[in-house]
């Protein structure tokens, strides 16, 4: 059996390999998820400002309660930002 020696700085080498792959594969989906974060939390805030001038009634009209408006505006928001994402593909 041939004693197998390592070359110099394999390990090193095998490291930067793995860093490269990751900053090539995985950091767009990152920059992007977190790019699709930031946009939800725009329009929910968008959102939650708009239904927060409306007036009862015209809560009531849509289905809404006052006290529901922040949970209305991050669910309606977190649909319109996965609907973009599935549509983009």
């Amino acid at each position: 059996m041939l004693d197998q020696k390592h070359l110099p700085y394999e390990e090193e080498a095998k490291f930067f390999s793995d860093i490269i792959r990751f900053f090539g594969d995985r950091l767009p989906h990152a920059i992007s998820d977190t790019i699709d974060h930031v946009d939800e939390a725009a329009l929910s805030t968008e959102l939650f400002e708009n239904l927060s001038l409306c007036s009862d009634d015209e809560l009531a009209e849509r289905g809404i309660h006052r006290d529901d408006i922040s949970k209305v505006a991050a669910a309606a928001s977190g649909l319109l930002v996965a609907s973009n994402r599935h549509n983009n593909r």
